[in-house]
């Protein structure tokens, strides 16, 4: 977040191992910052909190209208 933290969004994404299929979940900057952790040799994003506050594939957040 020190050098990103300003973004308006931030975009996690989760590849399923079996299919190589991956799944997108746009996060607007507030959500980013409810999932960050400072986590050094890993990703900065805790993944279930994710999953349970963030629509997968949903880009509406982009549309403005």
């Amino acid at each position: 977040m020190a050098t990103k933290g300003n973004a308006d969004y931030f975009i996690f994404i989760e590849l399923d191992l079996r299919t190589i299929t991956p799944t997108f979940y746009l996060l607007t900057n507030a959500q980013a910052h409810e999932a960050f952790r400072d986590y050094k040799g890993g990703g900065n994003c805790y993944p279930p909190h994710v999953r349970e506050h963030i629509v997968p594939n949903d880009f509406t957040a982009l549309d403005h209208g």
